[in-house]
């Protein structure tokens, strides 16, 4: 098992797993190849991305970004997944460890992420120590 940063050749690979993993519930989201790609590469140019690799295949990735605030650099994670027949088995934990460390040595205050409760994902964030904010609440308004 290794982490490394992901290169442009990674791409591809991450998008397709990307596009599996939110397929499935809670999400159920309708991403083509086109538009899945195309958030990948978004998130390539103004984010950080570790691909998790097993066997010299890619398993899993995680992205994030750091943001100035009044209180000083807040890390955020984007995205964490882990293909389904690798999940269970401590590989987002070894991730999410992984970016805590990054941010930790670039002095980040706090780390922040959005998280469907109902995701496989919840009880571990909770359990690592992440709290829902008590003053915060997403909202969104429909364009369209």
């Amino acid at each position: 098992m290794e982490i490394r940063k992901a290169t442009i050749k990674d791409l591809k690979e991450i998008e397709k797993i990307f596009k599996r993993e939110y397929s499935k519930f809670p999400y159920n989201e309708k991403w083509t190849k086109k538009t899945s790609l195309l958030k990948i590469k978004e998130y390539f140019r103004d984010n950080v991305i570790f691909v998790l690799e097993y066997e010299k295949k890619i398993i899993g990735f995680i992205i994030g970004h750091i943001e100035i605030w009044d209180k000083g650099d807040e890390g955020f994670i984007d995205e964490v997944v882990v293909l389904s027949k690798f999940q269970k088995k401590g590989y987002g934990k070894i991730l999410l460890n992984y970016l805590i460390n990054c941010f930790k040595k670039k002095n980040c205050y706090s780390l922040g992420l959005m998280c469907n409760p109902e995701s496989k994902a919840f009880k571990i964030y909770k359990k690592m120590g992440f709290n829902k904010p008590k003053n915060l609440i997403f909202m969104t308004k429909k364009l369209k």
